[in-house]
């Protein structure tokens, strides 16, 4: 008899380590992305987390077939993963990629992602099957219409230590893959890095780059 619930504890307390996650690292992936666009850190709030946590369990009280990753207009972001793919820092890139084109549907969740505005971030994670569902609340929230130019700010390009610390500004109709320097000079890839190709050149001996193109 006490072996069997010394049994039942066990497979508990394994559960439980399964459907968990580390705020540090969701917080310090947020932070890492939202360094990129020169916007203020996030702090962690526990009241965000708690009310996180019960939208976590909801969810997954009601759904295990959630879509892959979305975000809604009341600051909330959401993912959905297997237990055993689920990685805070990967999770948050999800988030993030979904800017790389504004024709992802999911854009939304990566323009909260970098919310100027925004100060605060709670989150909390529940399972379901073998699902986890992550949500990410954010205060003040973003992804106010007509605030999104002074709020979604453009990212820096950071290569080799800073060597090539452009601000690139995007150009044409909303794409993200026309990124130029302020001086308009084209970003390219070379040597397996996202470069400006006169900001290289100019900087090629400082890097230890004698003949280039």
């Amino acid at each position: 008899m006490i072996f069997h619930w010394l049994l039942l504890l066990c497979l508990f307390c394994s559960e439980a380590r399964e459907c968990s996650f580390k705020k540090e690292l969701v917080l310090l992936a947020h932070n890492d992305y939202r360094r990129i666009h020169t916007v203020q850190e996030l702090e962690w709030n526990d009241e965000l987390a708690i009310s996180a946590q019960k939208e976590a369990t909801k969810i997954t009280k009601e759904r295990c077939d959630l879509p892959l990753y979305y975000s809604d207009l009341a600051g909330t972001n959401y993912l959905s993963v297997g237990k055993k793919q689920f990685d805070e820092g990967v999770a948050v890139r999800f988030w993030y990629e979904a800017g790389v084109t504004t024709r992802n549907p999911n854009v939304l969740a990566f323009t909260q992602l970098v919310w100027k505005e925004t100060k605060a971030i709670g989150c909390g994670v529940s399972c379901c099957s073998e699902n986890m569902v992550l949500v990410c609340r954010y205060h003040p929230f973003g992804n106010i219409p007509g605030h999104f130019s002074q709020n979604v700010l453009e990212k820096y390009t950071i290569v080799m230590g800073n060597l090539f610390n452009k601000h690139p500004k995007t150009y044409g109709q909303g794409s993200h893959q026309c990124c130029v320097c302020f001086n308009r000079h084209g970003i390219i890839r070379k040597y397996g890095l996202e470069i400006c190709r006169q900001c290289f050149r100019e900087r090629a001996t400082t890097i230890g780059f004698h003949k280039y193109w």
